[in-house]
């Protein structure tokens, strides 16, 4: 792990309070990330933390795995779905880094405010290796930009 991990349940106690206030994220960034990848249909959310991208994307008629070391985050994304009525979900409770549910075909995998908490170079590993080609790797991150090792590695350069 990557020297700011700070453990499954960091946001555990506040998982509510986190999702009520989270903004979500606007229509416009579905829309361009859908003209990516014309024809997805399935997607990877790794540190998916209450469903904010997920959900969203299933809402959309994309099947969707979802996948965060935290409980609590992950039973509120959970019980999302549930109450949404979204059949195309399937949600992992593990660490990113732990790449045995990577081997589905996914068009295209997201990561919202969370790949700075990963195992950046394994995670970018097993992402390079199971990708299709035209996959999209989409890293959402306001405050950060991606390291040029990763850009290389899943060969965005």
């Amino acid at each position: 792990m990557n020297d700011v991990w700070r453990g499954p349940t960091l946001f555990g106690s506040t998982s509510g309070t986190y999702d009520t206030y989270r903004i979500p994220y606007p229509e416009e960034f579905f829309n361009w990330l859908l003209k990516q990848r014309p024809g997805a249909q399935t997607v990877l959310d790794l540190g998916c933390g209450t469903g904010l991208l997920g959900v969203a994307l299933a809402e959309r008629g994309l099947n969707v795995t979802m996948v965060d070391p935290d409980p609590n985050m992950l039973s509120i994304a959970r019980r999302k779905t549930q109450r949404r009525h979204l059949s195309y979900t399937r949600c992992i409770l593990a660490d990113a880094s732990r790449s045995d549910f990577f081997w589905a075909p996914y068009d295209v995998a997201v990561m919202g405010q969370s790949f700075h908490w990963m195992d950046r170079r394994q995670v970018v590993s097993d992402l390079a290796q199971m990708m299709p080609a035209g996959g999209v790797v989409c890293v959402v991150d306001k405050r950060r930009k991606l390291p040029e090792e990763c850009d290389a590695a899943i060969g965005l350069r």
